[in-house]
């Protein structure tokens, strides 16, 4: 029989609490090669990466893609264990994962690429950021 997790008490959020507590940023590689349009190029296969902040609810799911297609999704239970992709833990509030980072193997072979991470907090709310 596995342990029960009870909480320590409750969170209640308002989506203005949700905005101004999370935060998602996506970092790319540095390069010198352009297209006419300013965009970034790359000659081979990137890693990405993405930071993850959730500072009030904590991270329910992270879920990460490129254009329309999802590339992985990362789970992270009630007490903080990650299933589905890796990712790293950066910083917990007892048992809420609140601080993540997770890197995004890039290899589409196309221009105009739209990298996207959404993350769903324990509240349910969603916030998604691109580049």
């Amino acid at each position: 029989m596995s342990k029960e997790v009870e909480p320590d008490g409750v969170i209640t959020e308002s989506n203005t609490t949700f905005v101004n507590n999370t935060l998602i940023t996506i970092t790319t590689p540095g390069t010198n090669k352009v297209d006419t349009n300013g965009v970034s190029l790359y000659s081979s296969d990137q890693g990405l990466s993405a930071t993850v902040v959730s500072n009030y609810a904590g991270i329910k799911t992270v879920e990460w893609g490129v254009n329309d297609q999802t590339k992985g999704t990362v789970n992270i239970s009630n007490n903080g264990t990650i299933s589905g992709d890796s990712a790293n833990v950066s910083k917990k509030d007892k048992n809420l994962v609140i601080d993540l980072s997770k890197g995004l193997g890039i290899s589409e072979n196309m221009n105009n690429i739209k990298v996207w991470v959404k993350v769903v907090d324990r509240a349910g709310y969603t916030s998604e950021a691109s580049k």
